[in-house]
């Protein structure tokens, strides 16, 4: 008896924890504009935005688009784990010189660079439908700077 109880409770342990996740990657769908975007306390003075494609976190790799104010962008892998405490942000873009419109390419390398500096593992602050704030001291770009962003949601998919 106390071993069926012992895996009735890890079933339901995990299947809270699952949960979790998935409620926070279902929140994260859509266009999210970065309201605030520090570094060790400096605001940064150019806010991107970010389009995170609904997904299946246990059945696909998340994915998503970053997006800067010349229209650059760049493509990015994204999770959420520890009971949805802890995002993951994983740049999937390269400097290979190709841009997707004429005039676009400094924007695009722009975007990339930014994208591959915020790669890094953040500590969940809030999250609810609208708003999401994240921090880490661990970014490819910035490790040992804490850098902060909050995103506010816009709307349900990228127009631009």
């Amino acid at each position: 008896m106390k071993k069926q109880l012992f895996y009735l409770t890890a079933i339901i342990l995990i299947a809270g924890a699952c949960n979790k996740v998935k409620r926070s990657t279902h929140k994260l769908e859509g266009t999210w504009k970065a309201e605030v975007f520090t570094i060790n306390g400096a605001a940064e003075t150019e806010l991107p935005s970010f389009s995170f494609d609904d997904c299946d976190a246990y059945d696909e790799v998340c994915e998503g688009e970053l997006f800067n104010d010349e229209d650059g962008h760049a493509d990015f892998a994204w999770q959420f784990r520890e009971k949805g405490k802890v995002f993951e942000y994983s740049n999937q873009a390269s400097m290979d010189g190709h841009s997707h419109a004429a005039g676009t390419a400094h924007a695009e390398e722009e975007a990339v660079m930014l994208s591959q500096e915020l790669s890094g593992v953040y500590e969940v602050i809030e999250q609810d439908k609208k708003h999401f704030k994240i921090k880490s001291s661990s970014t490819l770009g910035y490790n040992g700077q804490e850098v902060v962003i909050e995103l506010h949601k816009t709307g349900d998919s990228h127009s631009h």
